[in-house]
C-alpha cells in the first residue's frame, strides 16, 4: 500500500479538529440558547404577555435553535467520520462526500451559532428585541458572543482548508491510484 500524502493526512487531522471545534461551538450555542429562552420569556412578560404566550414563544425559539444546533453537530460528526474512509476501499466516495457536505455544514454552523442568540417569536418588534437583548446581555458573560464569532470563523476556514487540501494534485493522485485486489482467487 502506498503512503498517504501529507495533504490528505493534514486534511484528516483538520477534519477531526473541526469536529472538536464543533463540539465546543455546539456547547456554547446550547448554553446561549438556554439563556435566550429565559430572556424571551421575561421580555414577553414585561410586555404584558400571559404565561401561555411567553411559554409558546420560548418553545418555538428553542425548538428551532436546538434542532438547528443538533443537525449541525450531526453533520460535522459525519464529515469527521468521512476521514476514516481515506485509508480504505471507500476512500473515493468519502472525498467526494467531504466536498459535498463540508461547506453546507460550515454554513449551517454559522447559522446555528447565530441562531443561538437570536429570538424568533413572531412578535419581534423593536421593544421586544431591546428587552430580550438586555436580558440576554445580563445573562451571558461578555466573552461568549466573541467566542462564538471566533468559532464560526475557525470552523468555516477549517472546512475550506479541508476542501482545498483534498483538491491538491497529491491528494488527487492518492485517491485515483489503482486499488490492490484483496479478493482471494482460487488457483
Amino acid at each position: 500500500m502506498s503512503r498517504m500524502p501529507a495533504t490528505v493526512r493534514i486534511a484528516t487531522a483538520v477534519q477531526f479538529a473541526t469536529a472538536g471545534l464543533t463540539a465546543v461551538g455546539a456547547t456554547l450555542a446550547v448554553l446561549t440558547t438556554a439563556h435566550l429562552l429565559d430572556a424571551v420569556e421575561s421580555a414577553m412578560r414585561a410586555q404584558g404577555a400571559g404565561y401561555d404566550d411567553a411559554t409558546a414563544a420560548s418553545f418555538v425559539t428553542g425548538l428551532f435553535s436546538y434542532v438547528l444546533i443538533g443537525v449541525w453537530a450531526a453533520g460535522a460528526l459525519l464529515v469527521a467520520l468521512f476521514a476514516f474512509g481515506y485509508r480504505h476501499e471507500v476512500e473515493r466516495w468519502t472525498r467526494v462526500a467531504t466536498w459535498t457536505f463540508a461547506l453546507p455544514v460550515a454554513l449551517l454552523g454559522v447559522r446555528a451559532m447565530d441562531r443561538a442568540a437570536t429570538p424568533r417569536t413572531g412578535l419581534d418588534d423593536a421593544e421586544f428585541l431591546a428587552l430580550t437583548g438586555r436580558a440576554l446581555d445580563r445573562a451571558i458573560p461578555g466573552w461568549w458572543p466573541p467566542a462564538l464569532v471566533v468559532l464560526e470563523v475557525l470552523t468555516a476556514v477549517a472546512y475550506l482548508a479541508i476542501v482545498a487540501l483534498l483538491a491538491t494534485p497529491a491528494a488527487r493522485a492518492w485517491f485515483r491510484r489503482p486499488r490492490e485486489d484483496h479478493s482471494s482467487k482460487p488457483p
